[in-house]
């Protein structure tokens, strides 16, 4: 049987597998996530950098280290570096009402919705964000069945956040989720 050895970035394939791997990079302005009424945006590791050059608005942008490596980033692409790991250390000088973004970010790439739940329950209990925005391709997502995935999106629940946006979108082949923080979380 043929083992087959996953991509390895090198010098040859690193601007085509980054481009490949963040599409934001292909990107017009209105194809990306809305941020410009956001008040304090952090994008988490989602090239970042190009939000910057179609937005006017200040952003804070965190990066894997992993994806720092790999692609060369200028030390101007990021605001902040965290590990890519199953308990991250969110950044202690992130602003705690931030609105934070990930869209089609690598930490979320091929993870079942039981770790999405996870990842961002951890950000929400170490950053207290005012505003959360994701996106991901549908095909990103580790579920098998159709069923199991709608079954597990109905138990997405994050204490004191409120939906403000969700699309399943077949026809794009996209999940975005928005939640919005409670006036009534205070702490």
């Amino acid at each position: 049987m043929d083992q087959r050895k996953q991509t390895a970035v090198t010098d040859s394939n690193r601007e085509e597998f980054y481009n490949t791997l963040f599409p934001v990079v292909s990107m017009t302005k209105n194809q990306m996530i809305d941020i410009s009424d956001l008040e304090n945006p952090v994008l988490i590791d989602c090239a970042g950098k190009f939000y910057k050059q179609e937005f006017s608005t200040q952003i804070l942008v965190v990066e894997t280290l992993q994806t720092a490596k790999e692609f060369c980033l200028e030390r101007t692409d990021f605001d902040f570096l965290v590990k890519d790991d199953d308990n991250i250390r969110w950044p202690s000088k992130m602003p705690k009402n931030s609105d934070i973004v990930f869209d089609d970010s690598r930490l979320t790439k091929y993870k079942t919705l039981n770790q999405l739940q996870d990842l961002l329950q951890n950000l929400i209990n170490q950053c207290r964000p005012n505003s959360i925005h994701f996106r991901i391709h549908l095909h990103h997502i580790d579920d098998d069945r159709l069923c199991d995935r709608f079954y597990n999106i109905s138990l997405l629940k994050f204490n004191n956040y409120v939906v403000l946006k969700f699309l399943y979108d077949t026809k794009k082949n996209i999940f975005e989720l928005s939640l919005k923080r409670k006036h009534e979380d205070t702490n």
